[in-house]
């Protein structure tokens, strides 16, 4: 089992060097597209390309954004995958707390999609008072799950692995099922100084006017707003970063211990039947596998497999 991430930047040089380390951790291969970075990401993941076997830039293209822009990395590297490899859908801010090669490991071969708990850290006022007593002690050389501990659980998730298929033919985003009944978690840290969150809202200002990003949206920012679909108006478009100081009080606190909040409960999306061949092909592997797992259980011994569905 080897996976294969598919990594989208621009403007993230404060936090793509321990990002591509990190991952570079449990990915085989980390192939890494620039949408046009202005602040030397570029040449930054370059750069690690040279010390890190996993990096691997794929090619810098300045083109507006577009949510399929993955699918190019996808179809320039699908040949190179093989049935038993799995596709991540890597941003440039986040960081595993499960281990995902052996998260992946135990998922069985009939799922094909796993999604994830995401924790997301957030830029609060006590982070906004911290920088200004010690602006160094958020500078970019200090590790990011030290600068910021106060986070959210969110009840948002998305496809985040899914499995090798020769038949892809781009990032299955509408839906790859079945999904593994399981959740892997991560720490994102969308929001880390002022400065990043400047070029960040910024750098998706345009994206914003042609309907992307919509969670960017003022209006998902204020308490009980919802952010609609489509382009975002003049007046919903963020004026400053300071838009984007959460508050402590409404947060959970990383005290670097290894323990976190527990996740809302979750149910697997469902998706479309199987065919008729698929399902008898399921079944029969599925029957295979208890019988096995009857077997040796009446032999006295455990089956030692972790991951076994509830």
């Amino acid at each position: 089992m080897k996976i294969h991430a598919l990594c989208l930047v621009k403007n993230e040089r404060d936090i793509i060097a321990q990002t591509l380390r990190s991952a570079s951790a449990w990915c085989d291969y980390i192939y890494v597209l620039d949408n046009g970075s202005e602040d030397g990401t570029w040449e930054l993941v370059q750069a690690l390309s040279r010390e890190l076997k996993a990096v691997r830039p794929f090619k810098r293209d300045p083109k507006p954004f577009f949510d399929n822009i993955r699918d190019e990395i996808l179809l320039a590297h699908l040949s190179l995958a093989s049935p038993d490899d799995w596709w991540c859908i890597l941003d440039a801010d986040e960081f595993y707390i499960d281990d995902p090669r052996q998260f992946l490991a135990a998922v069985p071969r009939t799922d094909r999609a796993v999604w994830p708990v995401v924790y997301n850290y957030l830029f609060t006022e006590k982070d906004y008072e911290g920088f200004r007593n010690s602006p160094e002690s958020y500078a970019d050389d200090t590790p990011v799950e030290q600068r910021l501990r106060y986070y959210m659980v969110t009840d948002y998730a998305e496809l985040r692995f899914f499995r090798h298929s020769p038949q892809l033919k781009g990032v299955p985003v509408g839906g790859y099922y079945p999904v593994h009944h399981r959740r892997i978690r991560f720490k994102q840290y969308s929001y880390r100084s002022p400065q990043q969150i400047s070029l960040r809202l910024e750098t998706r200002r345009e994206p914003m006017l042609r309907g992307d990003f919509i969670h960017e949206k003022r209006s998902n920012w204020v308490a009980g707003g919802t952010a609609e679909p489509g382009p975002a108006a003049e007046a919903d478009l963020p004026a400053s970063w300071q838009e984007r100081i959460a508050s402590a009080q409404e947060c959970e606190f990383d005290a670097l211990d290894g323990v976190y909040a527990e996740p809302p409960p979750w149910k697997p999306p469902g998706g479309p039947a199987l065919s008729i061949r698929e399902a008898v092909r399921v079944s029969a592997r599925r029957l295979v596998a208890g019988g096995f797992r009857r077997a040796r259980n009446r032999a006295g011994r455990l089956w030692p497999f972790s991951g076994a569905r509830a």
